[in-house]
């Protein structure tokens, strides 16, 4: 498995996919079109849910809405100029003064917000305000004037006097439409305004709860110019001799009073409607003064005592509970035929293309702001929003992985009913709302990634467990067979506990009994760390320490037969320089040697034959010198080559090729595992080593991970021990042991029948 692989693997562990998923949230990265779909959805259910806990203030706004037909509506964007029929409808329009004796302007109770507003006149005294729902902007080309002028040039017959009359007709239309327009009509667009108009004043939101650097508080509460014009590049300006403002989006649960442009923020339809509204009820001709938006409390519409006051969102926006997602407005529904045969008019009208959805939008917002029937995003849900991001990540990178199976399944479903209940329950309880969706959805998303960690960790701690369960057998087997190197491989690969920690200790002992306590220190260490109270550990570590301490001279052929610890300082085999020691068997060690004679490194291995009896030392040296001699014709790529057999005192020895790398042994543990190619391509060479060697009629018969030698970097791969293992069994089933390594071998080993090249 290469780096490459490697890291792939790593960065899309379900904990690295938590926490990059979850920071890209914090960030306000873009998130894919669908997961975006969903959320809105997920609010616009939650939306409709909360509406119906409200309490629902009685209607008190007029509003009228007249479908215009497609033919007429073209008409009317081909040129608006020559509207008649939009012409007549404004001229029904009645301004009606203030009732006598009314009573002058008194404060309201507040909506549910707790917030107190100023009451205006009646509204059945509000004089007619027009609303124009544009799909292009307006043109005021002089259509008819020039139908007059080419009729003129083709019949003479046309009197001069009636075509000036007819002129200065469609001039004097045009004039008034255009200035009635301009003073009480307001003309939408959806997702464009117009270059003129007026701006909002914008006071930015100070937070009182926490002191925070300018640019922090801009991040965490953008003004709309700041956020949303990045957001909606359509949202674009042109030039018209009529201002457009922007409509109300038809799928936006959250509805904006102010529209973002360039550095600047502008109001919009619904809020122009309002003002201009509020202007006329007061028999003003001119627009009020400039709406004051107050970031994070509340919007003004103009800077004089009586004007309307509307608590808003910290984004300017607010959520009405008219429309799709909640009860519909009880707004007059009216064709264009109808209105022009109504006497007259008043509040507001709205005129649109027949089904058209902004229009109908429109018509539900201004409904729902001018009944303050509707609810906003307050000031601390940005920050709220990060808080339960970062409660989020914290929560499944800490405590569900610790948690009980119990608790994980039931976890994650209560906090997502949890926050959806909150987001329901808010509107009626504070008029607050919180679109939650997208914390909703990363919840769900987050503990579906958690879950899959968890399958994943649960696998892998059954293999572990597994692996121990073997480990902990293949000791075992190892120990009553003898052979101890094996059994201290495997038993290093189970944790010691009250199952394992006997043969921690036989296994240690073994190995100090047979003259091997460097490797059995290591393991009396362990048992004193984690279990010094066991039987005599302490004492066996001193006894263990003590047989490492260098001998003053180096060890001498005994006169009679006996153990001797195959540890002994040798400096010099033959003509063989020792230089250092590479590892350790049962009856004798492998050391690093140097050929002084061609310069060279090799690998000695040498043979204790103190280990044997008296009266099998000779037969056991014999079979020795005369097997290594005919390995030692062996000549492969992939076979440790043999140079050289000898004997110094008690020592036997055999000089051979010193390989790089390690046994595979070191490539077991679930951190060191080769990648699946690097297998193959190891039993590959080893299969073409034993291929050679069942050519010249021998069998290897021990073939283990510990006699495979490999070199990564050279991708080197040698075979050791050719031969050995099958005369040592021969020789040690004569004195009566085991010899060999019964999990490695055939089933004729075990059972004491001939071997074969299938054997291997």
């Amino acid at each position: 498995m290469g780096f490459g692989t490697r890291f792939v693997n790593r960065l899309l562990r379900p904990n690295v996919l938590i926490a990059v998923f979850v920071a890209m949230l914090i960030a306000g990265a873009p998130l894919p079109q669908g997961l975006s779909n969903i959320n809105q959805e997920l609010d616009r259910a939650l939306l409709s849910a909360a509406v119906d806990f409200v309490d629902l203030p009685s209607p008190t706004t007029p509003v009228t809405v007249i479908h215009v037909p497609d033919v007429e509506y073209e008409a009317w964007l081909a040129d608006i100029a020559g509207a008649d029929a939009l012409l007549r409808l404004i001229e029904k329009a009645e301004v009606l003064p203030e009732a006598p004796g009314a009573e002058p302007a008194v404060q309201a109770e507040g909506s549910a917000l707790g917030v107190e507003q100023l009451s205006h006149s009646p509204r059945h005294a509000m004089p007619l305000v027009l609303g124009l729902i544009a799909e292009e902007p307006l043109s005021f080309i002089q259509g008819r004037a020039e139908k007059l002028l080419g009729l003129w040039s083709e019949n003479e017959k046309v009197r001069p006097e009636a075509l000036r009359t007819a002129l200065r007709a469609t001039v004097t239309d045009r004039e008034v439409l255009m200035a009635t327009l301009r003073q009480r009509a307001v003309v939408g667009m959806e997702g464009r305004l117009s270059h003129h108009g007026e701006l909002a004043v914008v006071e930015p939101l100070q937070p009182r709860f926490v002191s925070l650097p300018s640019q922090w508080a801009r991040w965490l509460w953008p003004l709309p110019s700041l956020e949303r014009a990045r957001q909606r590049e359509a949202l674009n300006a042109f030039s018209a001799p009529v201002e457009h403002l922007m409509l109300s989006s038809p799928n936006a649960i959250a509805q904006p009073l102010l529209a973002p442009w360039r550095e600047e923020v502008r109001e919009s339809f619904v809020l122009r409607l309002l003002r201009v509204g509020d202007g006329l009820a007061r028999h003003e001709q001119s627009l009020p003064l400039l709406p004051i938006w107050r970031q994070g409390q509340s919007l003004v519409t103009a800077d004089y005592p009586e004007a309307r006051e509307l608590h808003v969102g910290f984004d300017g926006s607010v959520v009405p509970y008219y429309g799709d997602a909640g009860i519909h407005a009880p707004t007059m529904q009216l064709t264009l035929a109808a209105a022009q045969r109504a006497e007259s008019l008043s509040g507001w009208v709205l005129l649109g293309r027949d089904d058209s959805q902004a229009l109908r939008a429109t018509a539900q917002a201004l409904a729902a702001v001018g009944d303050r029937a509707y609810a906003v995003t307050p000031a601390f849900f940005p920050p709220l929003k990060i808080a339960l991001l970062l409660a989020l990540v914290l929560w499944a990178l800490f405590v569900l992985p610790r948690a009980g199976r119990m608790f994980f399944c039931v976890s994650g479903l209560s906090v997502v009913f949890l926050l959806m209940a909150v987001q329901v329950l808010l509107p009626s309880v504070l008029g607050l709302w919180l679109p939650l969706a997208s914390v909703i959805s990363a919840t769900a998303i987050v503990y579906s990634l958690s879950v899959l960690a968890r399958i994943k960790r649960r696998a892998r701690w059954f293999r572990i467990r597994e692996a121990r369960y073997w480990a902990l057998q293949a000791a075992q087997l190892n120990y009553r067979a003898g052979n101890y190197d094996q059994a201290v491989l495997a038993i290093q690969r189970v944790p010691l506990n009250a199952a394992s920690v006997k043969w921690y200790y036989r296994i240690a002992s073994a190995l100090l009994d047979n003259n091997a306590p460097q490797k059995a220190l290591p393991l009396w260490r362990k048992l004193y760390k984690k279990a010094r109270d066991f039987r005599d550990v302490k004492q066996r570590i001193n006894q263990c320490e003590s047989a490492l301490l260098p001998p003053e001279k180096p060890p001498e052929a005994p006169e009679k037969t006996q153990v001797v610890c195959v540890t002994a300082n040798l400096e010099k085999l033959g003509r063989y320089q020792v230089r250092s020691v590479l590892g350790h068997g049962g009856s004798g060690v492998v050391y690093q040697g140097y050929d002084p004679v061609i310069s060279r490194d090799v690998a000695l291995k040498t043979l204790n034959l103190n280990v044997f009896s008296a009266e099998n030392q000779t037969k056991v040296k014999d079979r020795f010198l005369t097997e290594v001699k005919t390995i030692g014709k062996l000549s492969h790529p992939n076979i440790v080559s043999v140079y050289d057999v000898g004997q110094q005192g008690h020592w036997a020895y055999i000089a051979m090729d010193l390989a790089r790398g390690m046994p595979l042994t070191e490539y077991l543990n679930d951190d060191t595992l080769l990648p699946i190619a690097e297998v193959y391509w190891i039993g590959l060479k080893v299969a073409e080593a034993l291929t050679f060697a069942h050519q010249q009629n021998i069998v290897h018969c021990d073939i283990k991970p510990g006699n495979i030698i490999y070199d990564r970097e050279s991708q080197e791969v040698k075979v050791t021990d050719f031969g050995i293992a099958k005369w040592l069994d021969e020789a040690h089933t004569e004195t009566g042991e085991i010899m060999g390594s019964p999990l490695y071998m055939a089933p004729e080993q075990l059972q004491g029948r001939p071997v074969t090249e299938q054997t291997d």
